[in-house]
This record gives C-alpha cells, sequence and structure tokens, in this order.
C-alpha cells in the first residue's frame, strides 16, 4: 500500500488554496489522485509508478482506500478530482492565469471553451486526444512540442483517464519547463460540464460513488469494479507490498 505520510492531509479549501498560490508564484504543482483501479495498476504499469514518484502532491480518491487508512490510526481526508476541479478551475480563471486542458472528446472541449469564455477567458488551449491516444504517440509529441514553444508557462488540466494521462503528465513535467499545476483529473470535466452524471451528494458521502457509476456505466465499469479491481485484496492484506515514495521535491512543504 502507498504510504499514507505522503498521502495530502488537508481538505478541499487548503488544496485549492494552496494550488492557486503556488500558480502565482511561479512554482510547479503535478499531482495525482490515487484511487483503488489505479493502486492495481501500480503493480505492474511503470510509467505509472515513475508518474507517482514524481508528482508533488497525493490527493486521496476513493472512499475504500479512506476507510482503510482509517482502520490503520490515519485520518486521510478525501479530495477527489471530481471535487477539486471546478473550485480550482475557477480560482486560476479569476486570477487571469494560463490554462490548457487536454480531454478526451470534442463535446467536453466545446463545453469548456464555453464556460472560459464566461470569465471573458478566450485564450485558452484545448486539445482533444484521439480515441486510441497513447502518451508516446505522434499526437502526444504535438502537445509536448507545443507547451515547450509557449512564452508562457500553463496550469494544464489532463482528463483521459489513467494510466495516459499520468504518462503523459509525467512527460510534461520532465520533457518542458512550460507547466506550473499539472492536474490528472480523469473524468472530472465532463461532470463538471454536466455531459457525465454524478452521484447524489448522499452517495457520495456515504462513500458509495464507485456503486453510482457501475449503474450509470456498466458496460464500462462493472469489470472494472467488480474483477479487476479486486487485486486490491492482497495489498489492503499486506500480502502483496506496493512501496512507492514520491521523489525529494524542491518546493516547500504543504501546510
Amino acid at each position: 500500500m502507498i504510504s499514507a505520510s505522503e498521502l495530502f492531509t488537508g481538505n478541499y479549501d487548503a488544496a485549492v488554496r494552496l494550488l492557486t498560490e503556488r500558480a502565482r508564484e511561479g512554482e510547479r504543482s503535478f499531482f495525482v489522485t490515487p484511487n483503488v483501479d489505479q493502486l492495481v495498476k501500480l503493480r505492474s504499469d511503470a510509467r505509472l509508478v515513475a508518474a507517482y514518484r514524481e508528482a508533488d502532491f497525493w490527493f486521496l480518491d476513493s472512499a475504500p482506500l479512506q476507510i482503510y487508512y482509517w482502520m490503520r490510526g490515519r485520518n486521510i481526508p478525501r479530495v477527489t478530482g471530481a471535487d477539486l476541479f471546478m473550485p480550482l478551475l475557477s480560482e486560476l480563471l479569476k486570477a487571469n492565469l494560463p490554462i490548457v486542458f487536454i480531454l478526451s472528446n470534442q463535446a467536453v472541449s466545446n463545453a469548456l471553451k464555453a464556460f472560459c469564455a464566461g470569465y471573458n477567458r478566450f485564450d485558452v488551449e484545448l486539445y482533444v486526444a484521439p480515441e486510441s491516444f497513447d502518451p508516446y504517440s505522434t499526437a502526444a509529441n504535438q502537445i509536448v512540442d507545443s507547451l515547450n514553444q509557449r512564452a508562457t508557462k500553463a496550469n494544464v488540466f489532463i482528463g483521459l483517464g489513467a494510466p495516459k494521462q499520468e504518462t503523459l503528465a509525467l512527460r510534461l513535467v520532465t520533457e518542458t519547463s512550460a507547466a506550473l499545476i499539472v492536474g490528472c483529473v480523469g473524468a472530472a470535466p465532463e461532470f463538471a460540464m454536466g455531459l457525465k452524471k454524478r452521484a447524489p451528494v448522499l452517495m457520495r458521502k456515504l462513500g458509495l460513488e464507485w456503486l453510482f457509476r457501475i449503474w450509470t456505466e456498466p458496460r464500462r465499469l462493472l469489470r472494472r469494479y467488480f474483477w479487476e479491481d479486486l487485486a486490491i485484496l492482497p495489498l489492503l492484506l499486506g500480502i502483496v507490498r506496493l512501496n512507492i515514495q514520491k521523489e525529494p521535491k524542491r518546493e516547500k512543504d504543504l501546510v
């Protein structure tokens, strides 16, 4: 299991405040949002492991993992990508900080473009990845090259799903110097723009959002949650060890 000491221990407001302040000051903030599915993938995906080690912040995005840490005496707040995305984006828009989106489909791209226009922000950059996107493909190389050519650093939100988004994020922070916030936010943009329905608030508070997502997307998620993610059990029981730690960072510590 990943170490609780590596996880962010503040709430949503603290996360938004911290990330926004760092973006204003020109400091990098590469964040990932560990959940059960990603921990299972970490057992065998070397690129995802490398991304986690390079990340500056790990925001816990899983009710089962939160319970796991609570049972071991660690109270780790959940800071889900779906709930973090909109408050953070709004603060960056109001601060007039440069923003880049890398997204999975044209519909969410169009919706975000219109949303940002409501803040009189017509300068956001949007990239739509092809359906069979590979983080080391020609399309990915073009995104990396485009960011390298920017005159100013940008805050980048990547909504492609794990492990593609984390692998691309790793490329952006290691092959360019143009990134401030680099956020791996999965389906958060689609939830925020109303293109995917989120679970009712009560289900979210009870940690049952995963059940609602199975109900709304059974063909995509039923196998993942009830078969593939069962591989988390050896990790939870301590039968299999997963020792991943962040690389020593240059920035100031979390508050």
